[in-house]
């Protein structure tokens, strides 16, 4: 009778310990599916007409230094590099805090980002240093490459960063 106490007790305890790390691994996935949802979420207003409106305007630039950007740029120019700007900041916020894995950021937009870090680099430079504001686009440029060092030691063609 004793031996059958302890092996219940045995199998009880078995059973806690096996439980809570069943409920560990639940938590662990539930969380890395909030994230992903969260950055999905994000991802939204890629699809809406300001921001795709902005992003197309900023792609078909003719803009290569800051000092051109400067001179030239209407108040709508402004707004569509500091849209484009501040959406793909975002996403570079949610990568470097861990919300958002490079391989999620990579199936969404890589070459989008890449392309448009390329276009946008030298005003988001020249503004940084002009207005002395280093951390405008800090986010969307560590993003950019580390997308830039994952396609390329993947092989894969994409647009090359300077």
């Amino acid at each position: 009778m004793t031996e059958l106490r302890e092996v219940l007790g045995a199998f009880a305890s078995l059973a806690i310990i096996t439980g809570v790390f069943v409920a560990a691994l639940q938590l662990r996935r539930l969380n890395g599916q909030r994230q992903e949802e969260m950055v999905l979420r994000a991802y939204t207003p890629f699809f809406a007409e300001d921001l795709t409106r902005a992003y197309w305007r900023v792609h078909n630039w003719d803009y290569t230094t800051w000092a051109d950007f400067e001179k030239r740029a209407s108040l709508d120019d402004w707004t569509d590099l500091d849209q484009v700007t501040t959406f793909f900041e975002m996403m570079g916020v949610f990568y470097k805090r861990g919300i958002a894995k490079l391989d999620l950021l990579d199936d969404l937009f890589a070459g989008s980002l890449l392309l448009m870090w390329s276009k946008v680099a030298p005003l988001v430079r020249g503004y940084r240093a002009d207005a002395n504001v280093y951390d405008y686009g800090l986010r969307f440029e560590q993003l950019a490459k580390a997308l830039d060092a994952r396609l390329t030691a993947r092989g894969e063609a994409h647009v090359e960063l300077t």
